[in-house]
């Protein structure tokens, strides 16, 4: 093998194995860390904010109190999963915003 042969090898290796590690990597974050989001609690079991993002409220014991609070402004930290489309917020912590 000749020295230019082994530098495209060695780069084309490094370039295949940081495609798998980044996303593993933000994955990671994303799935340990909490977010904090205000809102709007509507009808449907959703934290609407002032941008139009929605999140569904996830339904264990600290979901449902929020759920409750329909019509009114809160803020909540939790986990965020799913796509844009269909996040779901698990609620670890709450408060009405006057």
């Amino acid at each position: 093998m000749t020295a230019s042969m082994k530098a495209r090898y060695a780069l084309c290796s490094v370039l295949f194995l940081s495609m798998l590690i980044v996303p593993a990597m933000t994955e990671a974050d994303e799935a340990s860390g909490t977010v904090t989001i205000m809102g709007v609690v509507n009808v449907t079991g959703q934290i609407v904010t002032d941008a139009g993002e929605s999140y569904f409220i996830v339904d264990d014991r600290i979901g449902r109190e929020v759920s409750r609070l329909v019509g009114r402004l809160v803020e909540v930290r939790g986990f965020v999963e799913g796509a844009e489309d269909a996040r779901m917020i698990t609620v670890m912590e709450y408060r009405e915003v006057e």
